[in-house]
């Protein structure tokens, strides 16, 4: 993942915490959001708020959002009701773990990254 993508991130909840006072749920994803929807159009990658999800057992759920490729396939899904980063993330110290953080969500987007070219070469493939 881009590091400015991530730099960008992290002054928007910042600002907003320092507008806010606090960094609610809702105010945490929208600067999220916004850091898919970027991450996403560097890949061609489509995000799709309030997606749908069709289980197993036929339940029908949504997920906060999906990146999607444009032949409608997701890459992957954000659901932001984990309990323990929303318990959490109030008392977290990004400081003392950002440069960790940033390394990792670099790997993260590197096998992201292969995985949309391994997805691009098999929509090559079948044309």
């Amino acid at each position: 993942m881009s590091q400015v993508l991530i730099h960008q991130f992290l002054a928007e909840l910042d600002r907003l915490k320092k507008v806010g006072g606090k960094r609610r749920e809702s105010v945490v994803r929208e600067a999220f959001k916004d850091l898919l929807k970027g991450w996403g159009r560097q890949h061609e990658l489509v995000f799709i708020p309030e997606y749908k999800l069709d289980s197993a057992t036929r339940d029908t759920r949504f997920v906060d959002g999906a990146l999607l490729h444009q032949l409608r396939v997701p890459f992957g899904y954000w659901e932001a009701k984990d309990p323990t980063i929303r318990e959490k993330f109030d008392t977290y110290r990004f400081a003392e773990h950002k440069e960790k953080v940033i390394a990792l969500l670099g790997r993260v987007a590197a096998v992201s990254v292969e995985t949309v070219r391994i997805v691009a070469a098999m929509k090559a493939a079948a044309r």
